[in-house]
C-alpha cells in the first residue's frame, strides 16, 4: 500500500518542483535559485527533490525537455485541407507564438548555454529534435514540388533561427515599439519572404 500511495504522489510532487524551479529561476535568476528556495516554494523537503534530481541542472533540463518540443507535423495535419501557402503561414504563427509563450524561459536556457558547455549540448541536442521535424516537413513539400531540392535540414535550421531571432526582439528589447504589430501580420511576412524570396525579378546571374 505504501508503495502504491508514493506512485500516486510522484507525478504531483513532480511536477509541483518543476513549476516551483521556473518560479524561483524567473524571479531569482538560475544563478542565485537554490534547491533550499524551490523546495521552499514547492512545499516539499529538500531531501523530496534530490530523489529526483541530482542538482538544479538537472532540473532545468527537465523543464526543457518538458516544453521544448513542437508537434510541427501534427499540428499541420489539425489545419486540414488548406493550401501549402496558407499552411507554412500557420507554421509560421505556430512557431512564434511558441517561441513567444516561454519567452523568459528561452532566455534562461540560452544564457545558461552560453556558460556551460554541457548544457549547450544538451540544449542543442533537444532543439535539434524540432529541427529534425520540421526538416521531414519541408522534404514533403520537396516531394511535392513546392521547394526546391535542396538540404532541408539547413534550410529548417535557418527558418526556426529566423523565426526565434525575430521573436527575441518583439518580446524583449523593443516589446513596447512592436506591441501592435501581431504574430499573424508576422506570419503572413514571414511566408512571404521564405517562400517567395526578395528578388522582383528572376534573372541570369542574380
Amino acid at each position: 500500500m505504501g508503495c502504491g500511495i508514493i506512485k500516486a504522489e510522484v507525478p504531483n510532487r513532480k511536477h509541483d518542483v518543476l513549476k516551483a524551479a521556473i518560479k524561483i529561476f524567473a524571479k531569482k535568476g538560475y544563478p542565485n535559485a537554490t534547491i533550499r528556495k524551490i523546495a521552499a516554494r514547492a512545499g516539499v523537503s529538500i531531501g523530496t527533490i534530490y530523489f529526483y534530481y541530482k542538482n538544479k541542472a538537472e532540473i532545468l533540463k527537465e523543464i526543457f525537455k518538458r516544453m521544448d518540443h513542437m508537434p510541427i507535423e501534427a499540428f499541420i495535419e489539425s489545419k486540414g485541407n488548406i493550401s501549402d501557402t496558407k499552411a507554412f503561414e500557420e507554421l509560421c504563427r505556430y512557431v512564434a507564438e511558441f517561441v513567444a509563450r516561454d519567452y523568459s524561459l528561452m532566455m534562461l536556457f540560452f544564457n545558461e548555454a552560453s556558460k556551460s558547455a554541457k548544457l549547450s549540448d544538451f540544449f542543442y541536442s533537444e532543439f535539434s529534435r524540432s529541427v529534425t521535424d520540421l526538416s521531414k516537413l519541408f522534404d514533403k513539400y520537396a516531394e511535392k514540388g513546392v521547394f526546391r531540392g535542396r538540404n532541408q535540414k539547413d534550410s529548417a535550421l535557418f527558418f526556426i533561427t529566423f523565426v526565434f531571432s525575430f521573436v527575441m526582439f518583439k518580446e524583449g528589447p523593443f516589446k513596447r515599439q512592436l506591441k501592435d504589430l501581431s504574430y499573424q501580420d508576422c506570419a503572413q511576412t514571414m511566408t512571404d519572404v521564405f517562400l517567395n524570396g526578395l528578388l522582383a525579378e528572376k534573372k541570369n546571374g542574380v
